[in-house]
C-alpha cells in the first residue's frame, strides 16, 4: 500500500550466456527512473516508487521476481 511499483520484465529461453537481470544496463535504469517520475508527477502519485524486474526463461520454466532491484 506504501509503493507505487514498476517492472522491468525479461524473458530469455535459458541462462547460457547471462542473467536475464544483468541486460537491465544502468543506462536502461536511468530510462526507466525518469519515465517512473513522469508518470508520477502526470498521475498526482505520492507513494514511493519501487523498481522491481521479472526474469522468465522459458525452457526451464523458471521466473524469478526481484524486489527493489535498483533505486
Amino acid at each position: 500500500k506504501n509503493f507505487i511499483v514498476f517492472v522491468e520484465v525479461k524473458l530469455r529461453k535459458n541462462k547460457t550466456f547471462s542473467n536475464a537481470f544483468d541486460a537491465v544496463t544502468y543506462s536502461k535504469q536511468q530510462k526507466i527512473i525518469k519515465t517512473a517520475l513522469v508518470w508520477m508527477a502526470e498521475n498526482k502519485c505520492e507513494l514511493q516508487p519501487r523498481f522491481d524486474v521479472i526474469e522468465i526463461y522459458t525452457e526451464l520454466e523458471e521466473i524469478n521476481h526481484i524486489e527493489n532491484a535498483f533505486a
